[in-house]
């Protein structure tokens, strides 16, 4: 939504905009020229000419109610963002129920680092970005993450479009896992390119209708048309061999472990390569890739190892609790702070959030971030924290969870903030401590 809003203030236009708290996106706004109200009230649309709304807000918001009485338009974000992408020659649009941020920065890198000028919408801000989460850039190429919540994706019209994986995921809008195959069998109605996880059956499952050009990343297939192999890891770099379309290319280094970013980097190097870049340049810019904010951010690093993630999705929390596994000391432990994000989601995968989360050695544990609902299934941090059982403890205040986990560190240690809302609190007042 914030990138909406600068793109708007960038064409001259008279933009405001309401949220329930004064965050740093929503100051850095304000300062830019952004008439901003903190609170939901029905007078914040008056005078405008058109409202856009984050799938996240409800039909009953004062906002969206006040402008049907006044007959002011209203789009969604996604609706929005589908007409404003129309007026770019290539868009690349990522999905995918893991790594979509990750993909569009590598994208996005990829193509600074080989001179073009994109225009870019992503999921999270980030040092390629110079610490935004958008740029604006010229009406060749926009690279857009592309989220399939509520079918978001529907409204938008790639010429490339990317899956990088499909797992059951938003069970308060998908019922099963193939209702969200056919969300994105339907994403890929205006895309002449699709780049595919070859390794994943759900996301070949969604191409199976597509008439496009179909390529295929993987790293188990040798018959995919972008293949990595001998793969390695050492310090913080990963290297693997890719070969294209059977062709031998050599080794790539990227700055990221685990095979999911590897996965990662396959998608944005074929991606890439398809919309005319060359071989060499989409790899040889990996070696300068920073990742976006919030995966895998490393926030203090001495005695202890402190890091930030966004996994909130029970796949995403088991890679990122393996990787940072090889980082524990001897005598050290992993310990997580873990932020469940919505209670549906903690509801309906409970189960496989208790066996991820059990990687760890230590689980600290405040309430679920409610985001958009209510809390009508009887869901709880305390009850996820009994099932996995007396190494996970169930702490409500950030701050006490900050003096607790400061108090009981020790050499060797890695501690991880991990969830999709405001967790991260956690680890920058553990950070200030330090």
């Amino acid at each position: 939504m914030s990138s909406l809003a600068y793109m708007a203030l960038r064409e001259g236009r008279r933009v405001g905009g309401s949220d329930r708290s004064l965050s740093p996106t929503v100051k850095a706004l304000g300062e830019a020229g952004c008439q901003t109200v903190i609170g939901h009230f029905e007078d914040s649309v008056d005078g405008y000419d058109l409202v856009v709304y984050t799938a996240a807000v409800s039909e009953d918001s004062p906002e969206l109610k006040r402008a049907r009485e006044l007959k002011i338009p209203t789009l969604s974000r996604a609706e929005y963002l589908g007409g404003v992408m129309l007026g770019y020659t290539r868009r690349i649009g990522v999905s995918g129920t893991h790594g979509k941020t990750t993909v569009t920065t590598l994208l996005s890198h990829i193509a600074l680092t080989s001179g073009l000028d994109p225009t870019v919408m992503n999921g999270a801000q980030s040092r390629t970005l110079s610490g935004e989460a958008y740029r604006i850039g010229s009406r060749d190429i926009m690279i857009y993450e592309a989220c399939e919540y509520k079918a978001s994706f529907h409204d938008f019209h790639p010429t490339t479009a990317v899956i990088n994986n499909i797992e059951l995921d938003h069970t308060d809008f998908y019922p099963d896992l193939e209702t969200m195959i056919e969300a994105f069998r339907l994403s890929l109605k205006d895309a002449a390119i699709c780049v595919v996880n070859g390794d994943d059956p759900a996301a070949l499952a969604a191409t199976d209708a597509f008439t496009g050009k179909l390529i295929r990343f993987s790293l188990q297939d040798p018959a995919a048309d972008y293949f990595a192999s001998e793969i390695s890891a050492s310090g913080n770099e990963s290297r693997f061999l890719l070969t294209v379309r059977g062709k031998p290319f050599g080794e790539v280094t990227l700055p990221l472990l685990g095979s999911f970013n590897i996965a990662n980097a396959l998608a944005a190097i074929a991606a890439s390569h398809e919309n005319g870049i060359a071989l060499s340049d989409a790899v040889g810019a990996l070696v300068s890739f920073q990742p976006p904010d919030r995966r895998f951010q490393v926030l203090y690093r001495g005695e202890i190892l402190l890091a930030d993630d966004y996994a909130h999705h029970p796949s995403e929390i088991r890679a990122t609790l393996t990787g940072a596994r090889a980082l524990v000391g001897k005598t050290g432990r992993l310990i997580t702070v873990f932020q469940s994000h919505t209670y549906t989601r903690t509801h309906d995968l409970f189960d496989d959030f208790v066996k991820a989360l059990s990687l760890s050695d230590l689980i600290f544990m405040p309430d679920i971030f409610a985001a958009r609902e209510k809390n009508t299934l009887g869901v709880s941090s305390e009850g996820l924290c009994r099932a996995i059982g007396e190494k996970a403890r169930y702490v409500e205040n950030f701050d006490e969870i900050a003096k607790e986990l400061f108090r009981i560190m020790r050499k060797g240690d890695v501690i991880l903030t991990m969830g999709a809302g405001d967790v991260y609190k956690i680890g920058l007042k553990l950070k200030s401590m330090l």
